[in-house]
């Protein structure tokens, strides 16, 4: 059995520590400090979505990124529902035309702390960090997620981009711009806890995003439907269900994913405590996403879930970012704002220079970082 060493400080870790790859779940605010440390370091990086705070942070983690890359170091962002199962039947399905012409979709991310839930219980790792949890006196620490300098905004940069990313890949365009609006039922949170938009994507079709986080009780939805000329297709806790005029009472279409069979055909481990990896549900996703990282870090290949993107792996994990950025600036104007423009990058191989000259000046970027760093 191998020997697991703790480390109280990344320097520490990085320094002394016998691995060649780390996976950085942080508050967003210091992805951009911790990426660059490791990227100094020689370590192939996963990094939890969002890539930053702030745009900026964001644009000069890239610019980092691209120089490791240029290296031989891995970097990878990580969005695992782009490896949610149902999701990628969902895609299957469009691209064989189950449903026609794609005409509108819509993407709903309810989250609650009500009684039973686990996120009031100290042992839910993945929703620990949103709540409150019981006993907590007046002079309880804040939860990261709770401050929006931490987190860049609220449930919409947050969570709600695990359901953004499908949006992008089930209309089978780029979002453009967005209209919407913000507000903050839920107190204990410094960010936006509702968020409400209209998504104009490239084709010109407009699909409904919403996310909320509170206390309340939510009746039963799903989490994603894709409206098409000949049908609909419908994904939620129970699977996919595709509804057409030969299936007007629905008909299952999830099937056990190639991915699956290729990573186990690749000797890669996919089991758990001698458990085998499930192959569908939300949590699932995170399994397949890491198993795929270590395959491109150890085997040398591309990462297994493709885009239409023009733009790298972890350029295109800025459309979530920049989507809900959209949103705040559109819950203050009141009008339609663009999704991409102030990056200098786009989906579709365009690139502004200029941006990309003021913002990603990567001749500095890593000094400047590395030299600002604040000890730990």
């Amino acid at each position: 059995m191998p020997v697991l060493t703790h480390y109280l400080r990344s320097q520490v870790a990085l320094a002394e520590g016998d691995f060649a790859a780390v996976d950085l779940m942080l508050p967003h605010h210091l992805h951009l400090p911790l990426s660059v440390l490791c990227f100094n370091a020689g370590k192939h990086v996963l990094l939890e979505k969002p890539l930053a705070a702030k745009l900026d942070d964001a644009l000069k983690l890239l610019a980092a990124g691209r120089e490791a890359v240029a290296r031989g170091q891995v970097f990878m962002v990580a969005e695992n529902s782009q490896y949610w199962n149902e999701v990628r039947c969902a895609k299957a399905a469009i691209e064989k035309d189950r449903i026609g012409e794609v005409l509108s979709a819509r993407a709903i991310f309810n989250g609650t702390f009500t009684e039973g839930d686990d996120a009031r219980t100290e042992t839910a790792d993945v929703t620990k960090s949103y709540a409150t949890l019981d006993g907590e006196g007046g002079d309880a620490e804040k939860p990261w997620r709770f401050d929006a300098a931490a987190t860049g905004g609220g449930i919409c940069i947050d969570g709600g981009a695990h359901w953004i990313r499908p949006l992008r890949i089930l209309m089978g365009s780029e979002i453009k711009e967005v209209i919407g609006v913000c507000q903050r039922p839920f107190d204990k949170m410094e960010g936006e806890s509702l968020g409400r938009a209209l998504l104009r994507f490239e084709s010109g079709r407009v699909a409904y995003f919403e996310a909320t986080l509170g206390e309340q009780v939510y009746g039963p939805d799903q989490s994603w439907r894709v409206l098409g000329t000949k049908g609909e297709i419908v994904v939620d806790g129970d699977g996919v269900r595709l509804y057409s005029k030969e299936h007007a009472k629905g008909l299952e279409l999830f099937e056990t994913p190639p991915e699956y069979q290729r990573l186990t055909d690749l000797g890669v481990d996919i089991s758990f405590e001698g458990l085998a990896m499930p192959l569908a549900g939300y949590h699932a996703s995170f399994g397949h996403e890491l198993a795929d990282f270590a395959d491109v870090c150890c085997r040398g290949a591309t990462p297994s879930v493709p885009t239409d993107s023009k733009l790298s792996q972890s350029e295109h994990a800025l459309g979530e970012m920049c989507t809900a950025l959209a949103l705040y600036r559109s819950a203050k104007t009141n009008t339609w704002e663009a999704v991409w423009p102030q990056t200098g990058l786009s989906p579709s191989g365009v690139q502004d220079q200029r941006v990309i000259s003021m913002i990603l000046n990567s001749s500095h970027v890593t000094k400047h970082l590395v030299s600002d760093l604040a000890p730990e």
